[in-house]
């Protein structure tokens, strides 16, 4: 059987990474499978997790609901509305167990849709004034709309937002491994 993921990922294109306790055990099955020709087995494969999580950069994932179509949305509002996630997120970022993502590591997204469709698209927010970002953002979703879907609406398709997002990442204050 030879499967493919929702995105149109065909498996046999890539290596499969065989980690874990059982990983590299069961690697060559898995691969011979899906038509993968490639296993890679780190070293150590049962303690690569527990690496990872020694030394990964820590993300904190803050949403607020907004919801509005864009030829509708109010500037005022939407300023308000990133600026509530941003101060949350520095709250969080000041907590004495969180990692401390400085401000040049946080990145803005509104989930924008079609009026009528039911899942968004997440655009990036590019920095500016609030007014100048809700113009923009109608071209900014055609294009990922057409890159996720090979098409895009006309451009009298209303566009709205469903939700603004904001990433914060904290690099950890440790050297890397070795």
């Amino acid at each position: 059987m030879r499967s493919r993921s929702s995105a149109g990922r065909d498996p046999r294109r890539f290596a499969l990474f065989a980690f874990g306790g059982n990983g590299p055990l069961f690697g060559a099955l898995m691969a011979e499978e899906l038509g993968m020709t490639e296993v890679v087995v780190p070293p150590a494969p049962g303690l690569f997790s527990a690496f990872g999580l020694l030394y990964a950069e820590v993300e904190h994932h803050l949403s607020t609901t907004f919801r509005t179509r864009l030829d509708r949305a109010d500037p005022a509002a939407f300023a308000e509305a990133r600026a509530a996630l941003e101060r949350e997120a520095a709250a969080t970022a000041r907590r004495p167990t969180a990692s401390r993502p400085s401000a040049d590591c946080f990145a803005a997204t509104a989930e924008l849709r079609y009026v009528g469709q039911s899942s968004e698209l997440a655009v990036p927010l590019p920095d500016g004034e609030a007014a100048e970002v809700l113009a923009s953002l109608t071209a900014r979703f055609a294009a990922a709309h057409e890159r996720a879907y090979g098409y895009a609406a006309g451009p009298g398709e209303p566009v709205e937002i469903v939700a603004l997002q904001l990433i914060g990442r904290g690099v950890p204050e440790r050297p890397p491994p070795a």
